[in-house]
């Protein structure tokens, strides 16, 4: 049995006060239970860090050594172990925190196992042991964070350990018996840092000692306080030690971060909090909690395309097929292949692995597949996979082998319970030698009976359960049936398809093949003659300088003297060099022409010169097209497509007979894909066969080109480090290893005795030695307490003293305040004075970065929230680097203090929005407010007029009060047009008109009997005169604008016969957002009780109906139907008639969330639906079905996806993805965002809009609601991932803009919403624009920056179904390179027609761009220092006017008498029709460029280089004018701007070119393909 030592807890000390401080005050306030606290100051270059230090040991908090001089952090820690002999360590890092019984937890772990080395806790930051996020720095708010989470810790995980490959050393617990045998740290090898704890536990490894983590402790750790400056340097000389010296170490521990065994844990710590109450995004700073979701609960080696394949399987309704084959491929796995082409269903292919390992295929109807490999499968492990394969609806199994698998395999089968087949590839049913061999193939496994006899009764259970037993030969099917009589075999040939081939025509390339040579040539035509010349092969006799998956067939490296051979042995058509640098001679030149073949050539150097005589050569630019290659390699040919002729194809009668079993219909798949995926990552990765050496499958592998095999190595070198260079002898080791631990057991006894004695000896001097100290620190403790209790009787009677002195001076204060009473005049004017002279001093100046620092720290928090955002998106990595490469420094920080101000102006809009809904309340009280009884109604003016264009009409019956308050709100916000008011009274016990005498402006109209509310509300609206009808319960209170939104929504929208408002309950939470109406003919009030600001209700909509509180509607319309179907009388359920009769005369039900109105419902007719009028609602209800339930049979059941039905008469759910809100007022690409979500709604497709930085801006997201387009934002969305995860099963399609927004989300979309269209909206090619800012700058680290960007974004084009780009350029520049990728244009959309005012009323010359676009600050600077010196000479007095947002000082600093330089401009209307000229002087970029577009639309002519009008339709001289030059430039200028008549042309020729290639018609066709 192990003894348990006293704990000493070493603490050293090098930088960071505060650090210090908060670590030490957290381990002294902890459950230290008697453990010694030693602190080291290792010569610490902050003195406030030494004095502190010596505080504590000067009250004897901790026992303090001080080193004279740095000896760095080993050798400190070292020193400490050896003082405190005989006694177990923990090292703390001095930047953590602990709490509560961290200790305890530690030394319980350290105890629970013999030998245990080390024990780390949970942390923060802790590499392999950080919490949430696996090996991440996850900040954490420091305060009481750090005991809150070490109780969830200690609780969720109470006792629990998991061994790990090494320690993390920030608070490393060391058993004292391990430290005396494995000896100190490494000062030598590892000298101030980094490395040592690794290598300590490495060698403890080697002796036989384990590593625990200990999974019910949590220490918080804030990571490079110490070593912050030399961290890279001093990890970089660790690591090559390590590496060095356990060659295996990083490919081990990289192997454990994939398998990730302590997700179980940090998972029931999660849950543990959750219980609590508490969030994790109240416990750790810039981490919501969508985020953590996705680290914690998926990290999984399973792909995002694997866990998409796999939650369309699993939401499929259609049963699936389960092969379960081996994993030795060949003909088995041939034709499993040709059945899965077959059969018109899902399939799922089991191949076993061996030792447990599987491989699941998934094999999709629709043509998608993926592959997981897990292991875990045996005995124990078979509950567990039957119960995922139990969530996929299997409909049969067909085995058709057993190898790899172990014999619970026949209890998986039976457990299924599902229809079998069995195929007989060989003899595996009768005999573990497949092949009835004794050298052929044999069962490995275990699990498996050795004797033949033994076998087949093991194998006889399933073969009685087939229902088919195939045999493919007559032979196989008389040898099983010998085994297993009385068994059906049924003899069926497998089906296959032969043909003979046409012929094929053989290029060939020679030699080395480097991109110099036309390696990315040779690729793209390979990929392209495959689709368009499939008769047309391409062998390299060679071998290629980089990797490739081009279908070309590589022969492989050769000696110069064996080409010859390889030629004439290759037989080829024609011969190919696509070299794309001049060669000087080309001995493979040679070979060719000497073989007298065609030669196609790039027409460059040697080449040209040499072949220019030979008589079979064709020569092309170097850089021709993939298509233009191609045609000559045909020419060369002589190239013919020939058919293949067919020998047999037995597949469609094989189908029809393997399908004539039905599969069977199992239970409802399971939808939770998140809970079967985390099932699987609790199976272990499959192990690799140790009966296959690594070399010998490589030299396999590469000699007999074996696929399989080649795959095999390749997944096994997976777990090396990219830069390894050699491949240690793992297998040599282990062995030596294991010999090793034979003899170690006696030798351990014999130790273990001897350290038992002297451990004995060791404790008795310890608690000796304890005794003694703290017998002196109790004496100690006496008299400190002693001087304490005089000092403080001292203290009291100077505090005395001092309060007297305070009295006197507060005496003194209140006279001199009197006095300042009295000449506060004169003092104001004096301290005025002295403020203009303080603010010219030198002292002042000075003193400005403290002020300007102290409005940082105000900030500080919002900006460290933004840093830390930009530190978890590459996309943000992206465009710092982008920026970093221009050297706009400025331009960073001034994007960091715009993204501080912004999240200040989003919380400033928040909390505006929620002060105007709370006045809205507060107003609604005010009018609601009760007149007191017999106290006459207060007068009411409502200024009406005769000859309305909106008659409101309000159905009244007593509950007069309720109707003056009503009317009361409606003369406070009345409509903008001209409008009447009609109350008709239902023959009320007192009159209405005499109730309401001191209301002006109101007709009145009362019938001679009670019609019931239909009958009254028909009897009002015959009384209307204006065009539009709005019918208004006297139990409401409209809010300002109500009746103005209601009305626009007729001008707004197309074909709208009835609009609805939104209607609010007293408290201002939503009473309804439009109805939805269910199968059964019930009713849904849609958001009632939610937040009247949820996104989800304030958005225009179709509705099944709307509440007849407030209907607006066209008065002959309204007539036209009848009015109120008086069937419904006395009331309910006349208002959702009236709108399914709306819409069956082709109009439609409109929802207007801007009109709102306060709703006091059961005014009227009560609440009771068993009494009084409230009771015709159930008879009326039962009505409404009769008539409509053909039309409702295509409605929900009641409360079945009420989202979905909410919008059920849109055509489908699209989501679009911006960087952040559009601002159509700044730039073009918000005007073309714009109309892409009015043409997509136009369509009638629900879209949704969410900025990737969930922003809000009110005027915008009030605007894109009006349109009827959902925007999500802030709190309301959460963050994209949460958006797409709760959005995604019901997305048709989704629209990602620019690339460094999509490449974030691409895999999550494709996961969560399996149908949906995924749509890359590139807004402009990137790599484009930034390959000419590289060329035009000659800036190599932009030309790599371009590289880097263009691979990103064709990558996303290649993953994407659709990619739109906004120019014919930029489509065929995609085709050239990505002919694979289906390509749109929807180039910038403009719909807006303006006035265009003519050439004498304008002056003055235009730029307009945003500055966050770098080509724009390049254009302006370019035309103040190179055009407009020439500008001045042409046109002498002429102002040119730069306006645009976010102008950088730059930009500003250009400013001159004849260059205004505006920035940002609210209304930009009148500047555009003012301006004679419009400018875009680009020299980079890409796309279509919005300032050409918007000038034109104007009747601007514009001025432009050819690159701001690329793709843009545009004739030189007809619609525009063209320079390159900065004279030519300004000579164009000067020319229109003094040319009436050639001004008019170009107006005029702008404005059609706008017409044809920039308008909604023209955007919408590209829209429509991409959508349908």
């Amino acid at each position: 049995m192990s003894v348990k030592h006293p704990v000493t807890v070493v603490v050293p000390v090098y930088r960071g006060l505060r650090q210090t401080k908060s670590c030490l005050e957290s381990v002294l306030a902890s459950e230290l239970n008697g453990a010694e606290v030693l602190v080291i100051n290792d010569a610490s270059p902050e003195p406030e860090v030494a004095q502190y230090c010596k505080e504590l040991g000067r009250k004897s908090l901790v026992t303090l050594i001080e080193n004279p001089k740095n000896l760095g952090f080993v050798a400190t820690v070292n020193k400490a172990m050896i003082a405190k002999q005989g006694c177990d360590i923990v090292l703390l890092n001095s930047d953590t925190m602990v709490a509560g019984d961290w200790l305890e937890c530690l030394r319980g772990a350290a105890y629970s196992r013999p030998k245990v080395a080390t024990v780390t806790p949970f942390s923060n930051n802790a590499e392999i042991c950080s919490f949430p996020l696996f090996c991440q720095n996850n900040r954490l708010y420091e305060n009481e964070s750090v005991s809150l989470l070490q109780g969830a810790f200690s609780v969720a995980n109470r006792h629990q350990t998991l061994e790990l490959p090494t320690a993390v050393g920030f608070c490393m617990f060391i058993r004292r018996q391990c430290l005396d045998a494995i000896g100190l740290f490494d000062e030598e090898a590892f000298g101030r840092g980094y490395g040592e704890e690794n290598d300590f536990c490495l060698r403890a490894t080697a002796a036989g000692w384990l590593h625990l983590l200990c999974a019910d402790c949590f220490v918080f750790h804030e990571g490079n306080v110490s070593f912050q400056q030399d961290k890279v340097e001093l990890t970089g000389h660790a690591e090559r030690v390590i590496r060095e010296r356990y060659p295996d170490y990083f490919s081990d521990v990289a192997r454990f971060i994939a398998e990730d065994p302590l997700l179980p844990l940090r998972e029931r710590a999660v849950r543990q909090l959750a219980a609590t109450g508490w969030r994790l995004s109240k416990l750790f700073d810039g981490y919501p909690d969508d985020h953590l979701e996705d680290h914690l609960f998926m990290q999984t080696t399973i792909t995002p395309n694997a866990a998409q394949v796999l939650d369309q399987l699993l939401r499929s309704d259609e049963p699936a097929l389960l092969f379960i084959t081996h994993c030795w491929g060949g003909g088995v796995e041939q034709h499993v292949q040709t059945l899965v082409g077959l059969v018109d269903c899902h399939v799922v292919v089991m191949r076993g692995l061996g030792d447990g390992g599987i491989e699941l295929g998934f094999y999709l109807k629709g043509g998608e597949q993926e592959i997981i490999r897990a292991g875990g499968f045996d005995k124990v492990g078979l509950p567990n996979w039957l119960a995922v394969l139990k969530t996929i609806r299997i409909g049969r199994v067909h085995l058709h082998h057993i190898h790899g698998w172990p014999s619970s395999l026949i209890e998986l089968i039976l457990g299924l319970d599902v229809p079998l087949d069995i195929t007989l590839h060989d003899y595996y049913l009768v005999s573990p030698q497949y092949h009835l061999t004794e050298n052929g193939p044999v069962c490995s496994d275990s699990s498996w009976p050795r004797e033949q006899a033994a076998w087949q009764r093991r194998l006889l259970p399933l073969v009685k359960k087939a229902e088919r037993v195939i045999a493919p030969s007559s032979q196989v099917k008389a040898r099983v049936g010998d085994a297993f009589p009385g068994v059906n075999i049924t003899f069926k040939p497998h089906p296959e398809y032969v043909e003979a081939s046409g012929p094929v025509y053989k290029v060939v390339v020679l030699g080395a093949l480097t991109e110099e040579k036309g390696l990315r040539q040779v690729e793209s035509v390979a990929k392209l003659a495959a689709e368009r010349a499939p008769q047309i092969a391409i062998t390299l006799i060679g071998y290629p300088t980089h990797p490739t998956d081009a279908p070309i067939v590589i022969t492989g490296d050769y000696a110069a003297d064996e080409l010859p051979r390889l030629l004439a042995q290759e037989k080829p058509d024609a011969i190919w060099f696509p070299a794309q640098v001049p060669e000087t001679y080309s001995f493979t030149l040679s070979h060719a022409m000497a073989s007298g073949l065609p030669i196609v050539a790039s027409s460059l150097g040697a080449l040209e010169d040499r072949l220019g005589a030979y008589p079979l050569a064709k020569l092309l630019a170097a850089n021709s097209l993939p298509s233009e290659w191609l045609e000559a390699l045909k020419l060369a040919v002589d190239y013919s497509e020939t058919g293949s002729v067919v020998y047999a194809d037995t597949r469609d009668a094989y189908r029809q007979w393997y399908l004539e079993p039905p599969l069977k219909q199992t239970a409802q798949a399971s939808a939770d894909t998140v809970a079967v995926l985390e099932q699987l990552q609790c199976f272990p990765a499959p192990a690799s066969d140790p009966d296959r050496p690594i070399r010998s499958l490589f030299e396999f592998g590469i000699r007999t080109h074996h696929s399989g095999v080649l795959r095999e190595v390749q997944r096994r070198l997976q777990f090396l480090d990219d830069t390894e260079t050699e491949v240690a002898g793992m297998q040599a080791y282990r062995a030596l290893n294991e010999e090793l631990q034979q003899y170690r057991p006696l030798k351990e006894v014999v130790e273990g005795l001897k350290h038992e004695l002297r451990q004995a000896a060791e404790d008795a001097r310890s608690l000796e030695v304890g005794y003694e100290v703290k017998l002196n620190a109790a004496e100690e403790t006496i008299q400190l307490y002693d001087q304490n209790l005089s000092l403080a009787k001292d203290g009291i009677v100077e505090l005395q003293q001092q309060a007297e002195k305070a009295q006197a001076y507060i005496n003194k204060l209140e006279e001199e305040f009197k006095l300042t009473v009295e000449s506060k005049d004169t003092q104001i004017n004096a301290l005025n004075t002295r403020i203009d002279q303080i603010a010219r001093s030198f002292s002042w100046r000075v003193t400005r970065p403290l002020r300007v620092l102290k409005r940082v720290v105000f900030k500080s928090a919002d900006l460290a929230q933004i840093l830390l955002k930009h530190s978890l998106r590459p996309a943000s990595y992206y465009r710092l680097a982008s920026l970093v490469r221009r050297g706009q420094w400025r331009s960073i920080l001034a994007r960091l203090g715009m993204e501080v101000q912004g999240r200040q102006v989003q919380q400033n809009a928040m909390d505006e929005a929620d002060a105007q809904a709370q006045k809205k309340v507060e107003q609604f009280e005010a009018f609601a407010q009760a007149v007191p009884e017999n106290e006459p109604l207060p007068p009411v003016v409502l200024v009406t007029s005769a000859e309305p264009v909106v008659s409101i009409v309000i159905p009244v019956y007593g509950e007069h009060g309720t109707t003056h308050q009503c009317l009361r709100s409606i003369a406070t916000y009345p409509p903008k047009v001209p409008y009447e008011v009609v109350i008709a009274d239902d023959c009320s016990p007192e009159s209405a008109e005499e109730v309401l005498s001191e209301v002006d402006g109101v007709r009145f109209c009362r019938g001679e009997k009670n019609l019931g509310f239909v009958g009254n509300t028909n009897a009002g609206a015959s009384m209307a005169k204006g065009e539009y009808l709005v019918l208004l319960n006297n139990d409401t209170i409209v809010c300002a604008g109500a009746f103005d939104r209601l009305l626009a929504t007729f001008s707004e929208h197309r074909d709208v016969g009835l609009v609805g408002a939104k209607l609010l309950n007293a408290d201002g939470s939503l009473q309804e957002a439009g109805g939805i109406i269910w199968r059964d003919g019930s009713g849904w009030n849609w958001g009632r009780g939610q937040s009247a600001a949820d996104p989800r209700f304030n958005y225009v909509r179709d509705a099944d109906y709307c509440s007849g509180a407030v209907l607006a509607i066209r008065t002959d319309v309204f007539a036209e139907l009848g009015g109120f179907d008086e069937y419904y009388m006395p009331a309910y359920y006349e208002d959702t008639d009236l709108a399914f009769r709306i819409r069956e005369k082709g109009l439609r039900v409109v929802y207007q969330p801007a009109a709102e109105v306060f709703h006091i419902e059961g005014v009227s007719h009560g609440r009771d639906e068993n009494s009084g009028v409230k009771a015709h609602q159930v008879t009326n209800g039962k009505k409404f079905f009769e008539r409509w339930k053909s039309v409702l049979a295509s409605h929900s059941d009641n409360a079945v996806e009420p989202e979905n039905e909410a919008n059920r008469y849109s055509k489908g759910n699209v989501l679009v993805i911006e960087a952040c809100m559009i601002t159509p007022d700044q730039d073009s690409g918000s005007i073309r965002m714009l109309n892409l979500l009015k043409i997509l709604r136009d369509e009638g497709y629900h879209v949704t809009f969410v900025a990737d930085n969930l922003e809000y801006r009110e005027k915008v997201v009030a605007e894109l609601n009006a349109l009827g387009i959902e925007v999500l934002y802030n709190d309301w969305a959460g963050s994209v991932r949460r958006v797409l995860r709760k959005r995604g099963p019901t997305l048709d399609a989704i629209f990602i803009s620019r690339h460094y927004i999509a490449s974030q989300y691409l895999a999550l979309a494709r996961a969560v919403a399996p149908k949906a269209k995924l749509i890359f909206d590139t807004v402009d090619l990137h790599f484009v624009r930034e390959e000419r800012e590289a060329e035009l700058s000659g800036d190599q680290a932009l030309k790599a920056q371009a590289a880097v960007t263009k691979r990103k974004e064709l990558e996303l084009i290649r993953n994407c179904d659709i990619t739109l780009v906004v120019s014919e350029f930029e489509k065929q520049l995609l085709a050239d390179i990505v002919p694979e990728a289906r390509v749109e244009i929807v180039s910038n959309i403009h719909s807006h027609t303006p006035e265009r005012p003519d050439y004498e009323q304008r002056e003055g010359i235009l730029f307009v761009g945003g500055f966050r676009h770098p080509p724009n600050i390049d254009a302006v600077q370019w035309y103040a220092k190179e055009v407009m010196p020439h500008v001045q000479r042409l046109l002498p007095g002429v102002v040119t006017t730069i306006i645009g947002s976010h102008m950088p000082d730059s930009i500003k600093a250009l400013a001159n008498e004849n260059l205004q330089i505006l920035g940002f401009v609210e209304d930009i209307e009148p500047e555009l029709q003012g301006a004679r000229v419009s400018i875009a002087p680009l020299r980079y970029g890409a796309g279509v460029k919005g300032k050409v577009n918007e000038a034109m639309n104007y009747g601007i002519p514009v001025v432009a280089t050819a690159c701001a009008v690329e793709g843009m339709h545009t004739v030189d001289g007809e619609d525009v004018l063209v320079a390159e030059q900065p004279e030519a430039f300004a000579e164009a200028i000067a020319r229109v701007y003094q040319n009436a008549e050639l001004w008019r042309r170009i107006s005029a020729g702008g404005v059609r070119n706008l017409e044809s290639h920039f308008s909604p018609d023209a955007a919408r066709p590209a829209i429509r393909r991409t959508m349908s």
